[in-house]
């Protein structure tokens, strides 16, 4: 029976950590580590292990090779396993860097609430009926006040980074050290166990800050197998909606975008049987395609990594380090003209959602045009009007020459999704003959003088205006994306 361990989720910060696991000193390590040598949080996580009468802590920094790339994607893609198998996971998080460690005094809940000189007013009792009372009587209970959300439930920097949300849905406990009070949650029994101070509170309690509470907590529902989608385009848009979430939080490297979700993308792909590529599913390209920078286009693409050492090919969200939404999660709105024709995946670290890329060609059908270079004075904060005067156009960059007049790139809008009212899609740039890459995304607009949809009334002639539009069924042709 193998022993019984406990995990640990924090943030590492931006500076370096005093100690990391590489091949230089893992023999040395391995034969004791003194407590001066670990960093104030790490040194608070392992007597806090040590109190509770545990042998064994896993530590990301200390448990992974750090200077060997092969090791570390294969630890990688168990991060579900690791979290998972833990008898509970130690969260450090009110520290924004490993340096400050957790165990220090803190300010209690009721000096935060109540002013020194009221204590004799913190506790009262008040009559109310009660659902847990067998009696019909009102029965006398004490009250204490507590702060409001907005004192107790800031948003901690735990909470703000991205590798702390794989860490967090697959912790079967979590014991969480916060900055005014210490929580446990437990997802072992059917009705989840959220403690705090020994008071059960409501949810607003248990995830701070968050307003995409109820995606993660539906996202841990199926990761535990207590959620059992009856279709698999629900696991789709369970996974859509996590990534727009996830997208939000703060990574300081861009090339952690994939690696950083690679075991929830590992525990999705069994559920689903789908095949994973990039942050998106093979089955529902149509959709996952049609990703949209949130707030409109970034200023720059100064944060784009080299293409050598991109963490994603330029159709993938995790291309671009910014918030994501997407322009349609219908499946039902799919373009009948668009099919994967075949996905050719290159990777130079075979072994699960974390490797890296080398190369990634999606071969795909669908309807195609070619558009106007856009002059780019037309360049709003929110995106550009084609010169035809229907088509809106958001580019990822605004600073993207490639889309302007003067570049002397070929720009194409390939469609994604039809609607009723709009048809949408993304914007690519030819890179070699028949090679395209993603530059934006494009909307028809509702108000437009030339609208898509004139008199149809069955889904065939629909896609028939939608085609005569687009230039007709000779626009469409097979491209590959890289």
């Amino acid at each position: 029976m193998r022993e019984r361990y406990l995990a640990l989720s924090y943030c590492w910060g931006r500076g370096t950590q005093k100690l990391l696991l590489n091949k230089d000193n893992k023999s040395a390590l391995m034969s004791g580590i003194s407590i001066p040598q670990l960093d104030p949080t790490i040194r608070d996580a392992m007597i806090t292990t040590y109190e509770l009468g545990y042998k064994l802590l896993w530590i990301d920094a200390l448990c992974i090779l750090q200077d060997d790339e092969d090791f570390k994607a294969r630890e990688l893609s168990r991060m579900g396993d690791i979290y998972r198998c833990a008898s509970f996971t130690i969260v450090a998080s009110a520290a924004k860097e490993v340096s400050e460690g957790f165990l220090a005094k803190r300010a209690s809940t009721m000096e935060k609430t109540i002013p020194a000189d009221k204590k004799s007013q913190l506790v009262f009792k008040m009559e109310a009926n009660s659902h847990y009372s067998s009696s019909a009587d009102p029965a006398p209970f004490p009250v204490i006040f507590r702060p409001g959300p907005k004192e107790m439930d800031r948003q901690e920097p735990w909470y703000r980074r991205a590798w702390t949300l794989q860490e967090a849905l697959f912790s079967r406990r979590q014991l969480q050290y916060r900055n005014s009070q210490t929580t446990w949650i437990c997802y072992c029994t059917e009705q989840k166990a959220q403690q705090y101070d020994g008071w059960v509170d409501a949810r607003w309690h248990c995830d701070p800050g968050y307003s995409d509470a109820d995606i993660l907590e539906e996202v841990t529902e199926l990761l535990w197998n207590r959620l059992k989608p009856a279709h698999i385009s629900t696991i789709h848009d369970c996974w859509y909606r996590l990534i727009t979430a996830y997208c939000d939080r703060e990574m300081t490297h861009q090339t952690d975008r994939l690696p950083a979700i690679s075991a929830i993308a590992r525990k999705f792909a069994f559920i689903s049987g789908d095949e994973y590529h990039y942050g998106l599913w093979k089955s529902d390209l149509a959709t996952g395609l049609g990703w949209k920078v949130k707030n409109g286009p970034r200023p720059s693409r100064a944060g784009r990594v080299a293409a050598g050492s991109r963490p994603a090919p330029s159709w993938s969200w995790a291309s671009v380090s910014c918030g994501i939404t997407w322009l349609s999660l219908d499946p039902r709105k799919k373009s009948k003209d668009f099919d994967v024709l075949g996905c050719y995946i290159n990777l130079s670290l075979p072994r699960g959602p974390s490797s890296k890329v080398q190369a990634t060609d999606i071969h795909i059908r669908g309807l195609i045009v070619s558009i106007s270079p856009i002059p780019k004075l037309y360049a709003e904060s929110q995106g550009v009007m084609s010169e035809d005067g229907l088509i809106y156009i958001h580019p990822d960059y605004t600073d993207d020459d490639r889309l302007w007049t003067d570049s002397g790139s070929k720009a194409e809008l390939l469609v994604l999704s039809t609607k009723t009212e709009l048809v949408n899609g993304i914007v690519l740039v030819e890179k070699g003959t028949g090679r395209y890459v993603r530059v934006g995304t494009f909307e028809t607009v509702q108000y437009a003088e030339r609208r898509v949809v004139v008199g149809w009334s069955t889904e065939k002639e629909y896609l028939a205006q939608v085609r005569r539009f687009f230039g007709g069924k000779e626009n469409i042709r097979e491209i590959v994306l890289v």
